[in-house]
């Protein structure tokens, strides 16, 4: 087995569903109101724990309740703690609407912000015990690419989910060996318009410098890179009650496969079962399956 370090981020998820989105200036009421763990990095930590991988967390939380609650369900969920850090200031937030299964997210980052260049280099013990580095845009982008360079000159492989999107550099495109965005992400990366067959799209982003790379595709499955040739992975069929961490369960359980020795066409096959259990539930953290619930 080989060990996996989420760089990433951590936030309270706060939840409420709905029939519809309201209009501009309008006022509907909503139900199911939860606050539960979230955020991108914790997400994909908690989905690498459940589903039998040996996985650290680096993150930053607020001196609040929020992050004491935070740190505490990582580490019910099995995921090392040891090396997220307590900040003076709020921990990350994220307002989630969902409405017919899909989800309208806003993110105030909080602490996230806080996790800085010189807490990789505090941390290059963990780095170099990590055999895979996972890495997401909802912390200071100084800092993703200060930490994938650090992955990179201790020989690690780094895997960059580019959300919520942003501008990547050439050196960072060039430091990742897997970059991992959805359709949307896909999209906005590479200048394509809706409609773009995804085969086009994938092929835009290996031009751009990277290495390998995956789109996932909700439903309709995923394209990868598999050397020279491309590949799809299917979904499997389910009824998507909050799709909140659908990617982030992909992820986590996609290099969770892989580090326990399983092909790439495998690891993929694994990812979509873990996800599309996930969909099926509300919440994010919560909602992600153990192992035993998709063998």
């Amino acid at each position: 087995m080989q060990n996996i370090l989420v760089i990433g981020s951590i936030n309270m998820d706060m939840v409420m569903m709905c029939d519809r989105v309201p209009e501009s200036g309008e006022t509907l009421n909503g139900r199911d109101f939860e606050c539960n763990l979230g955020g991108k990095g914790a997400n994909q930590a908690i989905a690498c724990a459940k589903l039998g991988g040996s996985v650290k967390m680096l993150g930053c939380v607020g001196q609040d309740g929020n992050g004491a609650k935070a740190i505490q369900d990582l580490k019910s969920f099995g995921v090392d703690v040891s090396c997220i850090r307590t900040v003076d200031g709020p921990t990350g937030v994220a307002m989630i609407i969902v409405c017919n299964g899909d989800n309208r997210i806003l993110i105030d980052k909080g602490a996230n912000g806080f996790l800085t260049p010189s807490m990789i280099d505090e941390s290059v013990d963990v780095i170099k015990w990590a055999d895979v580095v996972v890495l997401q845009l909802e912390i200071p982008m100084e800092t993703v690419i200060y930490a994938a360079k650090c992955v990179k000159q201790l020989g690690k492989t780094v895997v960059l989910n580019p959300a919520p999107i942003a501008p990547l550099s050439e050196e960072l495109i060039a430091l990742s060996d897997w970059i991992i965005p959805n359709e949307t992400e896909s999209l906005s990366l590479t200048g394509c318009k809706e409609g773009t067959d995804w085969e086009t799209v994938l092929e835009k982003i290996l031009e751009l410098g990277a290495k390998n790379a995956m789109i996932t595709l909700g439903e309709k499955g995923c394209i990868y890179s598999c050397g020279k040739e491309r590949k799809y992975g299917k979904a499997y069929p389910v009824k998507a009650v909050d799709t909140t961490a659908a990617g982030d369960t992909f992820v986590g359980a996609w290099c969770t496969a892989l580090c326990n020795g399983n092909s790439l066409e495998k690891a993929v096959d694994f990812a979509a079962r873990a996800s599309a259990v996930t969909v099926t539930r509300k919440g994010a953290g919560m909602s992600i399956p153990t192992l035993d619930e998709i063998e």
